[in-house]
Parts: structure tokens; C-alpha cells; sequence
């Protein structure tokens, strides 16, 4: 497999091309980083146009399977079984970070498979999956306003340190996950201990210029693998429909909202 790599501070990020291993997607990365490994698959079907669906049906899964850390599942079975709360969180953290910067309008359905396949118990699939479906998203047929930079950032002995392992987030009690693109956040999430705002503000700061190296190596791989971007299906309104709406309601839903109840209280957002 075509791959590509990335060195931010000590840490390599790897993209590999594996669109010759999952046959049937638009486009498929894998992320590596250490020994950890995550595959991102595109799909996409393309929405009636008499179908008068009014929001964009992305569905993004990410699953950790046992053997991506050499284990067999316990239990009688011996199986996989339903989505843990954390493949839940990471799921939905991958879809707030690329739901954004698709157009806005589009109803066409796409769907992002996210699988951890090895597991050094150091780096999280959380944002290498997010950084492998940007890419899968960029050199697929999907349109999509990407690509996008992912960080995971922890703050020790007056350094910030990127793509941050466990153990470096457990010791230090600072764990900040960022999501953007050029100069913009999409997703932004942190746990640890009380921290002052200021250093918050430093570790974005601090991620903006390596979230854009990324996002030059992914317009790398669209230059090179790319394919080309199919027009998105939105619905149509009626000419006039909107503006009808807004003198219809405007004035009846604002009075809802803002005459007082028998308590004296207003309703609405006060």
C-alpha cells in the first residue's frame, strides 16, 4: 500500500491508501501511529430527489474489536458484542468533527466505518479514526469542505506534547482533543483536573499550525488519489416558500415566546 507519513514533534503520523483492500468503498485510509492502527471506509448512496428528506443521513461507526490488542472476547459466546459506551463517545466525536463541513443541504446518505485493527495501549483510535475518515472523505467521490487537522494534546513540565499517549494523559491530568481545519475548530473536548483558561487557549493555539500540516498532507493524497466529487442532491423549496413562512409566523411564534404566563413570568429564552 501507497503511504504517507507525517513527523509532528517526536511522533510519525502514517496514512496508508487501502482503497485495494476494502473494494466496495469510495475511498478507505488507514491511520497509524506507534502500533496502533485504525481503518476509515467511505459509502455513500445517492439520495431520490422525490424524496423530500430535509437533513443529511451520516451514519459514522467506530468499533474496537478484541483482536486489535491480541485478545479473545470473553464470555460463552466468545464474540463480539453490541457497541461499548466508548466506541459510542469516539463514534460521535468523529461525526461532530466532520459533520460540519459537509454542504450544507445535502441529503445524500453516507455512511463511515471505523475500525481499530491494532491496539498498543498507548494511542487512542479517537482521533487517529477521525484523521483516517478525513482522509477517506478527501480522495472519495463524497463532497466534502475537508480536509481536517485531529490532536490529542497534554500539557506536562511547561510543554505541550501532541498525539499524546495514556500513560503521558494520566500523569499529566490534562487531555484536550481538537478537530479543525485552516485557523478554525469544529470539535473541541478536554477532561482532566481545573485548568486556567490561558492554557487552554495556548493549546489551541498550539495545535492550530500542526492540525494545518495535516490538512496539507491530506490535499496531498487528494492530488494524488483523489476522485472526482459527485454534485450533492438538497431539497428544493418553492421559490417564495421561505419568505411566506416568515411573514406568516415570525410575528405569532415571537409573541408565543415572549408574552408573560398567569405566573408573570415570560416564556421562552428570557
Amino acid at each position: 500500500m501507497d503511504n504517507y507519513s507525517l513527523k509532528i514533534g517526536d511522533r510519525t503520523l502514517t496514512l496508508y491508501i487501502a482503497n485495494d483492500l476494502v473494494l466496495q468503498s469510495s475511498g478507505a485510509v488507514i491511520a497509524q501511529m506507534g502500533d496502533t492502527m485504525v481503518l476509515a471506509a467511505v459509502t455513500y448512496k445517492r439520495a431520490d430527489p422525490k424524496n423530500k428528506r430535509d437533513f443529511l443521513p451520516l451514519l459514522v461507526e467506530y468499533r474496537e474489536e478484541a483482536y486489535a490488542a491480541g485478545k479473545i472476547p470473553g464470555g460463552f459466546f466468545r464474540r463480539e458484542g453490541k457497541p461499548r459506551d466508548k466506541e459510542i463517545v469516539y463514534g460521535r466525536a468523529i461525526d461532530r468533527s466532520l459533520r460540519p463541513l459537509f454542504p450544507k443541504g445535502m441529503t445524500d446518505e453516507i455512511e463511515i466505518e471505523v475500525f481499530l485493527i491494532s491496539y498498543d495501549m498507548e494511542f487512542e483510535g479517537n482521533f487517529l479514526g477521525a484523521i483516517a475518515a478525513s482522509a477517506a472523505l478527501t480522495i472519495s467521490e463524497v463532497p466534502f469542505n475537508g480536509p481536517i487537522g485531529v490532536m490529542r494534546i497534554t500539557y506536562k513540565d511547561g510543554n505541550f506534547i501532541p498525539f499524546a499517549t495514556n500513560k503521558e494523559v494520566e500523569e499529566a491530568g490534562f487531555d484536550l482533543v481538537v478537530a479543525g481545519t485552516y485557523g478554525k475548530f469544529h470539535m473541541i473536548e478536554f477532561g482532566g483536573r481545573e485548568v486556567p483558561e490561558d492554557l487552554i487557549l495556548s493549546a489551541l493555539e498550539y495545535a492550530i499550525p500542526n492540525i494545518e500540516l495535516m490538512i496539507n498532507l491530506q490535499e496531498e493524497l487528494r492530488e494524488k488519489y483523489g476522485k472526482e466529487k459527485f454534485e450533492p442532491t438538497k431539497l428544493i423549496y418553492p421559490e417564495g416558500l421561505y419568505e411566506d413562512v416568515i411573514s406568516l409566523a415570525k410575528d405569532r411564534v415571537l409573541d408565543a415566546l415572549l408574552t408573560p404566563s398567569e405566573g408573570g413570568e415570560e416564556r421562552g429564552f428570557g
